[in-house]
């Protein structure tokens, strides 16, 4: 509680705040003769001359106003009775006030939570009309949309777009209103739900049969009609080869088959791009040897297989000694008297994807292959193999891990 700084009454109003002094008053004290003001004192040139008066401290003047008013009359007490009564008038006033706070929103005016109803209704008298006659509309089909699912789905989109602003302009009411308010459409809505979940059966066995006569398949605008012509990527056709095509990689990820015909593919791409580098230097071209092939693709499935990587399997089996259990004749006459007994052998992985130092490689069979030899062409003792004059035939094999085409290729 705040006392006049003049003479120290208690504040039971707005106190005066002198502009002069910098201190507050009462009513009776207000005035700069009043209270004595010393800042009226000290821009007085003849005043300060003449005489100046030394104001009293706030404190001191308290004291003194305590010493002559307050310890003049004794403090009387309150009974029990009146201790009750003031209690329960203060509580009373501080709920009052509580319920009728509110806050005040920008937003929340009726003229726009009418236009959104207005909206509203009119929105969903134009869908039930369009829905009665959505199989004659559907009836028009421009290019691969039928007209009446289209205009049913342009109507679905601004009946939730104006529900929204709806929902959003209740909100700002029940935010902007009074407490008391609050309450009463809170237990309002309890008392409807309960009453729903009592009557539950009258109320929504209607809504479940509703659901189970609608014809949703007549709202959906996009539908593969039979007419359109089988080179459009809507016919029936073009979305059958597409759901093919998608079902076909999203196995090749999650169950991917090690020797396929991808595989295979990738291994005529390595026999296509060998065969340039050796022709781009007048090189012999090799030929393709089923055998030596059947030879390679064991190894590389057998990579696969046991996870290693290596010219040497887990018997300790070279390229040679695989070809020999394989029955391959690995003898080889070289001419003016020179042979030679064994086979030579390149191996690589590649991935799809971007490749550090091979930019990005595509996932046809094409692509694979030629990342493949290109990937031997940077290393010396591969390109040796892939360049030497002596090799006539040429075996590969492909296996594929899930991430690497893990390929062997095999000289004769």
């Amino acid at each position: 509680m705040a006392f006049c700084d003049n003479c120290g009454a208690k504040f039971y109003e707005l106190p005066f705040h002198c502009r002069r002094c910098n201190e507050d008053f009462c009513s009776k004290c207000r005035l700069p003769e009043d209270h004595d003001c010393s800042g009226l004192v000290k821009h007085n040139v003849f005043e300060n001359l003449s005489h100046g008066k030394k104001k009293k401290h706030y404190y001191e003047v308290q004291e003194e106003y305590k010493r002559e008013y307050v310890g003049a009359i004794p403090k009387q007490k309150k009974n029990v009775i009146e201790r009750v009564k003031h209690y329960i008038k203060s509580k009373y006033y501080k709920f009052k006030y509580w319920l009728n706070i509110r806050h005040h929103r920008a937003y929340s005016n009726w003229n726009a939570f009418l236009m959104n109803t207005l909206w509203i209704f009119i929105l969903s008298i134009s869908f039930l009309i369009l829905y009665s006659n959505v199989t004659k509309l559907n009836k028009i089909v421009l290019w691969f949309l039928p007209l009446g699912g289209v205009l049913l789905i342009v109507n679905g989109i601004f009946w939730i777009k104006y529900t929204y602003k709806l929902l959003k302009r209740g909100y700002y009411w029940f935010e902007g209103e009074r407490n008391w308010v609050k309450y009463i459409v809170i237990f309002t809505l309890l008392l409807i739900l309960w009453q729903s979940y009592e009557q539950r059966n009258t109320i929504f066995n209607p809504l479940i049969d509703f659901y189970d006569k609608t014809n949703f398949s007549a709202i959906l605008p996009i539908g593969i009609s039979q007419d359109i012509p089988e080179q459009s990527p809507f016919s029936s056709k073009s979305v059958n080869t597409i759901k093919e095509s998608v079902k076909e990689k999203v196995t090749e990820v999650v169950n991917p088959e090690p020797i396929s015909e991808k595989t295979m593919q990738v291994e005529q791409a390595i026999l296509k791009y060998t065969n340039m580098e050796r022709k781009s230097r007048e090189l012999n071209e090799l030929r393709w040897d089923a055998n030596l092939a059947e030879v390679a693709r064991d190894h590389s499935l057998d990579m696969v297989n046991n996870n290693f990587f290596s010219h040497d399997n887990l018997q300790g089996e070279d390229p040679t000694a695989r070809a020999l259990r394989h029955n391959y004749n690995v003898h080889k006459e070289l001419g003016g008297g020179w042979y030679s007994d064994g086979i030579a052998e390149n191996i690589g992985k590649i991935p799809t994807g971007n490749v550090e130092g091979m930019g990005y490689i595509y996932s046809d069979a094409d692509s694979i292959g030629k990342a493949q030899v290109e990937s031997w062409m940077q290393s010396s003792g591969h390109r040796q193999n892939i360049l030497d004059q002596q090799y006539v035939r040429l075996g590969v094999g492909v296996a594929y891990d899930g991430t690497y085409y893990v390929a062997t290729q095999n000289f004769y």
